[in-house]
């Protein structure tokens, strides 16, 4: 789900929004065309915003697994003896 919501935002801001301001330019539109290009530049905020969610939630998923590492290696008691 998160990917396509990517490629989504990344066809939106770098794709889509900037051909309809170019075709607007075209025809002498330059209200819509300006609009569309802002339209590109939050659809490209949305993708930045979208990369940090993941980079976060990705961090603190390993911090927690690792965290649960240490804490069963720690459980783990060892016992030498010399023969």
């Amino acid at each position: 789900m998160l990917e396509s919501a990517i490629i989504s935002e990344h066809h939106d801001s770098s794709t889509m929004y900037p051909e309809f301001a170019r075709i607007a330019r075209e025809e002498g539109l330059e209200d819509a065309a300006e609009w569309f290009d802002t339209l590109a530049i939050a659809e490209a905020i949305h993708l930045r915003y979208l990369c940090v969610i993941i980079y976060v939630y990705l961090y603190f998923w390993y911090v927690h697994v690792y965290m649960h590492i240490c804490a069963y290696s720690r459980s783990m008691s060892v016992a030498y003896t010399c023969v």
